[in-house]
């Protein structure tokens, strides 16, 4: 007796394998099984995703540390807007280590840019062209010097985003100066400093200080005097009323 075997879409183990496999030779290629008779799976290209195109003002600039450049330049890899690499870092990191471990010495100043430096230089092999060094506060002579090596060694685009962040951190003399004052000690900070971003702008858990609610609007005097872009940096703890002031 023989029993006909009814043909079916489905695809066998050994098809979906070989579909794996095509999938991951073939990057950006979509596949179609071919299920009839025996048919092997056929990989088909795929139109590529839609991409809207972006129009800079003419003169339009990003002002990196380094330079001013065309916004163009960055269009080769992915901007992160929001990191921190005037830090204190090492490797290994103190914590978390073994019990009875002796913890590792302190790095000089000089091996930890070479540390950010590899590590800037891997990310821009990962697709990073520009990052955005956020800023809690005034950075030290040293910190910018640092940063500027980093650009130069690591060949990625470093943009300076300048702020003070909560009430608690701001200095008492900029907590005596008016909104106004504030505004044009940012102004000629930013200048000296080569900011290319006001961030980040950070507001208190569970509610804004006063003195937030000032910084954000001397922030908003400095992007109309300068045009440089705002970013800012609500509760981790989340907080929307801060976000819809």
């Amino acid at each position: 007796m023989t029993t006909e075997r009814t043909p079916t879409s489905h695809l066998s183990r050994r098809d979906a394998l070989r579909l794996l496999g095509t999938g991951a030779a073939g990057a950006g290629l979509g596949l179609t099984a071919g299920c009839e008779s025996g048919g092997a799976p056929e990989a088909v290209p795929e139109p590529p995703p839609g991409r809207a195109a972006v129009v800079f003002p003419e003169g339009a600039i990003v002002r990196t540390l380094l330079a001013d450049i065309d916004p163009a330049a960055l269009d080769t890899g992915a901007t992160l807007f929001h990191e921190h690499l005037a830090f204190d870092f090492s490797s290994p990191p103190p914590e978390p280590r073994a019990p009875g471990t002796p913890p590792p010495p302190l790095p000089t100043n000089e091996a930890m840019v070479d540390l950010l430096v590899d590590e800037l230089r891997m990310a821009a092999f990962d697709g990073v062209s520009c990052i955005v060094d956020s800023s809690i506060g005034p950075r030290s002579e040293e910190q910018l010097a640092n940063l500027a090596a980093m650009a130069t060694r690591s060949g990625v685009h470093i943009v300076l985003g300048g702020s003070y962040f909560l009430q608690p951190r701001y200095p008492e003399e900029i907590i005596r100066l008016s909104e106004e004052e504030i505004a044009t000690h940012l102004v000629e900070q930013a200048g000296r400093e080569r900011w290319g971003a006001l961030g980040e702008v950070g507001s208190s858990f569970p509610e804004m200080h006063d003195d937030e609610r000032k910084m954000i609007r001397a922030m908003s005097q400095v992007h109309a005097r300068t045009g440089l872009p705002i970013f800012t940096h609500v509760p981790h703890e989340s907080c929307p009323s801060c976000a819809v002031e």
